[in-house]
């Protein structure tokens, strides 16, 4: 497809949509796409983590999301090869693996897992730190650790910075993606497969909020040189105030 078409330019702009329905899903996707999105996001419904298998078939009954499904990833990689067709350029598709089924919905969106070439998840986006307390109970079923899931996908995790404080919990941040990095290489990914979250997130009313913003956005670069780092915008602490929202965007991209 990327020979079909054109490998977009770095850095890649990541856009999410998460209607609950997969029929509402596609043409958001599509709208995106054509708007410049280089990779499509479609996050799993609330509470998805918690189930004790993957769900099957196309979905619409999803909340704040939508189910993660081999079917629904199927769906999704067709309408994004029709416009990656249409615009010229290849856009990616990533979906979200958590909770206590993790490993087995990495493996439906795994190219092999159908025998073909259908679903074509080029980035997973793994939660290991999201994990309910039953996951570490089933290691009879299967390995209690996502390691398989990292097998088959990239893995990032930048939620953390969205609920804790941004600067008191910081060297946290930089710890798991350090740890992220040893469980990624211990699965045999290369560094350009390691894609690390980090976010936009500290209190703009903070004195030197923008300096504070740039030294861990630098940092994490400095240690990770070759690792694709999925940079999210701020959310945390924007208002009602879409001046001020502005400017904080400008400062995202700035940092970014």
């Amino acid at each position: 497809m990327i020979r079909e078409t054109a490998e977009p330019p770095r850095p890649w702009l990541y856009l999410i949509v998460a209607t609950g329905d997969i029929y509402e899903d596609i043409p958001q996707a599509q709208a995106a796409a054509r708007a410049g999105a280089d990779i499509v996001a479609v996050i799993r419904s609330t509470g998805q983590s918690l189930l004790d298998y993957v769900p099957e078939g196309a979905t619409r009954e999803g909340y704040a999301g939508t189910y993660a499904t081999q079917e629904n990833f199927r769906l999704m990689r067709a309408a994004l090869d029709d416009v990656s067709r249409e615009l010229g350029r290849y856009v990616r598709l990533t979906n979200y693996a958590s909770g206590l089924c993790m490993p087995e919905i990495a493996a439906a969106g795994w190219p092999a897992a159908a025998g073909h070439d259908a679903q074509r998840l080029h980035v997973r986006h793994h939660l290991p730190g999201h994990q309910p307390p039953a996951h570490v109970h089933r290691p009879a079923v299967r390995p209690a650790d996502p390691r398989p899931g990292r097998d088959h996908h990239q893995h990032r995790e930048d939620n953390y910075l969205t609920t804790a404080d941004a600067v008191d919990a910081a060297h946290t941040v930089v710890v798991s993606q350090l740890l992220n990095e040893f469980f990624g290489k211990e699965a045999g990914l290369a560094d350009g497969q390691l894609g690390l979250g980090h976010a936009f997130e500290i209190n703009p009313e903070l004195p030197d909020s923008l300096v504070l913003e740039l030294a861990p956005a630098q940092l994490v670069r400095e240690l990770f040189p070759d690792a694709p780092l999925k940079y999210m915008p701020p959310t945390k602490h924007m208002t009602g105030n879409v001046f001020a929202g502005y400017l904080l965007d400008a400062f995202f991209n700035l940092a970014g």
